[in-house]
């Protein structure tokens, strides 16, 4: 018995040091109660799909000055990967928004994409509190229905949208069925937007942005921290907070349960203020005795005295409420790669990427995401992989 239970401690202790080993300083608490290493956390990889034409910009849909395109909403679906992403037309000068409308793709293998004309938008705009444009659009599928949930008028609320061919939809009357009425959103003239919803049991869980329209100016994200909300139908939501407060019981009081708190967000621990967490990407896995909420944002960190500097950031759960990012310097997971750095001048090129939709393919997580070129004229949609850089 003595030989065994020494063998055991061996066979433990051996464990932990390959965990260690192989993890450096990050280790992964959202994986298993065993403390087995999961990914889907760090590193991740962007994939340059052109390096003579994207130099590091690792495109699989391009924009143009005139075509803004962000907000992925990326799945898979028979042998096929789908993509919803918000188109932004903007004037030929590239300064002024015209509309937003949302597009499609689909691709038999995630990189290769079929892509239909901007003059053909799977949704518009046309509700009055849709104002000019809708966006962000977060896409189920389940018994034959595809499920869309999205932002409008410039974050005044989030809509429903049903279709049987994921191409022609159907706006829910009850629309909008999530507005800004917590305080932390600002109240009714506030901002909800980004959602991501993901099934629950019986029931849908939604995680939106909310509060003032200050997110980062060049990747146009609404909102400065990140909520939660519930419901049985997808229609009537429920909004709730880690300390059990829910709109029902705690009209108003309701708070968010992710808000900046990290260097590269933009925090300013001296004056307890500053930056934005917004545009989340929700996944729920199941690495072996619990489930684990990952949650992947974007970040906000002012980068110079001019431009914005936008990155993207991990965090994880076990309830769903109660979030705790991944430690500095490891998040941002992606952010900006040159291949050559230039002290005093690459730090202050703007090079963002944000918005990011995660899905997991065998033992490889894959992010579509929103990234502006190195010159900040164009913003398309671009991957990333996690852990193998040479999966794709």
């Amino acid at each position: 018995m003595r030989k065994r239970s020494i063998g055991r401690v061996f066979v433990a202790l051996l464990w932990a040091f390959v965990f260690l080993a192989g993890c450096g300083q990050l280790s992964d608490k959202y994986g298993s109660t065993s403390a087995a290493p999961a990914t889907g956390v760090a590193p991740w990889f962007k994939v340059d799909l052109n390096p003579i034409k994207d130099l590091v910009q690792p495109y699989v849909i391009y924009g143009d000055q005139t075509h803004v395109l962000t907000e992925p909403s990326y799945f898979l679906l028979n042998g096929q990967h789908h993509l919803y992403y918000e188109v932004t037309e903007m004037d030929p000068t590239g300064q002024t928004v015209i509309g937003r409308t949302i597009a499609y793709a689909v691709s038999p293998n995630g990189i290769e994409w079929q892509t239909r004309g901007y003059d053909q938008p799977v949704l518009q705009a046309d509700e009055t509190w849709e104002g000019t444009g809708v966006g962000a659009p977060s896409v189920l599928y389940e018994d034959g229905r595809f499920l869309m949930w999205y932002s409008a008028g410039e974050g005044a609320g989030i809509g429903l949208a049903e279709s049987t061919d994921g191409l022609t939809w159907v706006k829910n009357p009850a629309n909008p069925v999530l507005v800004p009425d917590q305080t932390w959103e600002g109240g009714a003239t506030g901002v909800v937007a980004s959602p991501s919803v993901i099934p629950h049991g019986a029931q849908y869980l939604m995680y939106y942005s909310g509060g003032i329209s200050a997110g980062p100016a060049l990747s146009r994200p609404l909102g400065t921290a990140i909520g939660s909300a519930v419901s049985d139908d997808g229609v009537t939501w429920t909004k709730r907070d880690a300390a059990g407060r829910t709109s029902s019981s705690n009209p108003g009081a309701v708070q968010p349960v992710l808000t900046s708190g990290q260097t590269w967000e933009g925090w300013d621990a001296t004056a307890n203020s500053g930056g934005a967490v917004c545009c989340p990407d929700v996944r729920v896995d199941h690495p072996v005795d619990r489930d684990v909420y990952r949650m992947y944002y974007t970040g906000n960190f002012l980068g110079s005295p001019v431009l914005d500097d936008v990155g993207i950031g991990y965090a994880g759960s076990f309830d769903g409420l109660n979030w705790d990012r991944l430690q500095e310097p490891y998040n941002p997971i992606v952010n900006e790669h040159f291949p050559l750095t230039l002290y005093g001048i690459t730090q202050y090129i703007t090079y963002s990427q944000s918005a990011p939709s995660v899905v997991k393919i065998g033992n490889t997580y894959r992010m579509l995401y929103s990234q502006l070129d190195i010159f900040g004229t164009a913003q398309g949609i671009a991957i990333a992989v996690n852990p193998n850089p040479n999966s794709l």
